[in-house]
């Protein structure tokens, strides 16, 4: 889990703990104690949720590098088309193979 949400995750936890330790003593001075729990489920919840979110990302960031492996090798199969193409006729007829003369 990133940074992001696993700060704001352990300190609520670390509230809730303490909260839930010193209940009898807070709800002398009026302390609403319910809170500890509140907190523990919205940071379970968060946890979850970021953990998810870093399987996704794992996921998008394996599909890039795919794609990108992809991409380099059409590139590199189009040079060698574009090249026995451009090697073997004058760029005249080069727009018949689809190739455009950018000179």
């Amino acid at each position: 889990m990133i940074k992001l949400y696993a700060d704001p995750v352990e300190r609520a936890n670390a509230i809730a703990n303490g909260v839930e330790s010193h209940a009898d003593e807070l709800r002398k001075k009026n302390y609403d104690v319910t809170v500890a729990g509140k907190l523990k489920a919205t940071a379970a919840k968060l946890q979850t949720e970021a953990e998810k979110y870093d399987e996704m990302f794992a996921e998008v960031n394996k599909q890039r590098d795919i794609c990108h492996d992809l991409l380099s090798e059409l590139k590199e199969t189009i040079n060698q088309a574009k090249s026995g193409i451009k090697s073997n006729y004058d760029p005249e007829t080069w727009t018949k193979f689809g190739l455009t003369d950018k000179r």
